[in-house]
């Protein structure tokens, strides 16, 4: 995502019984604007913008 025109690689997790959210994890490319999937119960980033540009890998 992008916090304040900085793309970030954070990924986190909303708690919804405590209303909260947890870092965690950190991608290995900061983007923004991707897809993401739950498959065979891990979550994957597709694609997006980076600091560079347009982004085609999945992590």
């Amino acid at each position: 995502g992008i916090e304040s025109g900085v793309t970030l690689a954070d990924v986190w997790c909303y708690m919804s019984l405590l209303d909260n959210w947890n870092l965690v994890s950190r991608m290995t490319v900061p983007r923004c604007r991707h897809n993401s999937v739950v498959y065979d119960g891990k979550l994957y980033a597709i694609g997006g913008l980076g600091v560079a540009g347009n982004l085609d890998n999945v992590e």
